[in-house]
């Protein structure tokens, strides 16, 4: 690939790291505090919202790899 551009460095393994942990810690309170009970009883709200939380969990993660390569 022309154009891609990987460069090891600590201050931007140290900001990938960071992005992906706190994007997670995000992902798994949202479904354990917001999602979890509307999730266990079956209501269908529950799965839109988490369906529309996970395509931009998503977008997030492509639009930081994107970020990191370009």
């Amino acid at each position: 690939m022309s154009g891609v551009w990987l460069i090891c460095e600590c201050a931007g393994i140290i900001c990938v790291c960071l992005t992906y942990i706190i994007v997670l810690a995000v992902q798994v309170g949202m479904i354990r505090i917001g999602l979890w009970e509307g999730l266990l009883s079956g209501d269908p709200w529950a799965y839109l919202h988490l369906a529309i939380f996970q395509y931009h969990v998503a977008l997030i993660f492509i639009s930081h790899v994107k970020c990191m390569t370009t």
